[in-house]
């Protein structure tokens, strides 16, 4: 972990003593678990936890990101009104 920006050796055994033992603990960590574990400013927690899922590429995104792809999501109607309805209007999201 310690090539990650931000997490030097002692860092590191900060984390490891809070039970964050490698990169996938550390990807799905908040900023604020890291920066309390590991007494870093949640800044450089923040691009810790970026650079371990960059290294893992996990594919998480913001919810920027999942706006935009959700914007091209096409439905298809399901031919009852009622059921379009009960859907939220737009009918079944084709995959």
């Amino acid at each position: 972990m310690t090539d990650l920006p931000g997490i030097g050796p002692a860092v590191a055994a900060k984390l490891e003593g809070a039970g964050i033992l490698d990169l996938m603990s550390l990807a799905v960590s908040s900023p604020a678990v890291i920066a309390d574990s590991a007494g870093v400013s949640p800044a450089v927690a923040r691009k810790a936890i970026q650079a371990a899922r960059t290294m893992l590429d996990l594919g998480f995104q913001d919810g920027m990101q999942y706006a935009k792809k959700r914007e091209d999501v096409s439905y298809i109607t399901t031919g009852s009104q009622n059921l379009n309805n009960l859907l939220g209007g737009k009918g079944r999201k084709r995959c």
